[in-house]
């Protein structure tokens, strides 16, 4: 490891199911490659299959939360700008991830279509998590002000 940590931001795109994490999540990656940055998507669900992570409890999906974030915290490190594409359905454990990096923007993907899996819950970003919020009505995604 180089001994990075230079002003490298941290993204964590989230929003419930379909709401297009993992899509928004590739187009800022090559967004931030035609700047001239190293930058890697870490999608949640690309890397459940990988790393055959299939703890969906409560408790299962907090200490997810943190793994993918410990990843992220290696590229960071590493001078690579991490995007996670996580559904990350619990405030208080991304309050917890924000306070890992120096430099983090929560972008929340509110969607018409309001799908989760039985017997789950999302607890919204509040203002105080200061999320940059979008929505998605189709295939568009508009910003809220």
């Amino acid at each position: 490891m180089n001994g990075g940590y230079k002003k490298t931001t941290i993204f964590l795109v989230t929003g419930r199911p379909g709401s297009g994490k993992t899509t928004l999540g590739r187009r800022l990656c090559e967004f931030k490659r035609s700047q001239g940055h190293s930058a890697v998507l870490l999608d949640g669900d690309e890397l459940r299959e990988v790393l055959e992570y299939k703890d969906f409890t409560e408790a299962g999906r907090k200490r997810w939360m943190l793994r993918v974030a410990g990843l992220a915290k290696i590229l960071e490190y590493n001078d690579v700008i991490p995007v996670i594409a996580l559904v990350s359905p619990y405030r208080e454990t991304r309050k917890k991830i924000a306070k890992m990096f120096k430099s983090f923007k929560l972008i929340y993907i509110q969607s018409d279509s309001e799908r989760m899996w039985e017997g789950s819950v999302y607890e919204e970003p509040q203002d105080d998590e200061k999320p940059i919020k979008l929505f998605r009505k189709g295939k568009k995604i508009t910003q809220v002000e």
